[in-house]
């Protein structure tokens, strides 16, 4: 019996101590924290790798606070490798600047259902995005989308 409780409290330390990182934690500690990943909108992505951390916001739009490197071309090379050569692309021609994006979007929604719940009408609907999220925190490498550690809000800054 007392081994079992030794074995069960040192796994429960262990399993306590795997993830410092906390929903208590600022999103500061968080970003810098090497065991951890955060999943962020899809258009996040068009500011970067910092993603939503890398926006501001005014009425209209979203604004990258500073600028953002994307690929404009590649070029095809020939990479040796344990299995013998094989071709690759690497990058040409970087450009970097800043990026703005509109905070309205229009997508097909569905307007009318049937009893059964079926949609009976789509049309396209204009909404804003909001200028606040919740983030989900994973644990990388869970499966396709990680292993959810925690959701935290995030607040979009306003430009200057």
């Amino acid at each position: 019996m007392k081994t079992q409780m030794m074995v069960a409290l040192t796994v429960f330390l262990i399993s306590a101590s795997v993830f410092s990182i906390t929903g208590r934690d600022n999103w500061e500690t968080i970003k810098s924290s090497t065991e951890v990943q955060i999943q962020q909108p899809t258009f996040a992505g068009v500011f970067g790798p910092k993603g939503l951390f890398n926006a501001c916001f005014t009425d209209e739009e979203f604004k990258s606070k500073t600028p953002v490197t994307n690929c404009l071309s590649y070029r095809q090379v020939v990479v040796d490798s344990p299995t013998g050569p094989h071709k690759d692309y690497i990058c040409s021609e970087l450009e970097s600047r800043n990026v703005t994006i509109s905070r309205t979007y229009t997508q097909e929604e569905c307007v009318k259902h049937d009893r059964s719940g079926e949609c009976l009408e789509y049309d396209s609907v204009t909404s804003v995005y909001p200028t606040s999220f919740y983030l989900v925190v994973i644990e990388p490498g869970g499966g396709q989308s990680g292993n959810f550690i925690f959701s935290k809000p995030y607040t979009i800054s306003a430009c200057d």
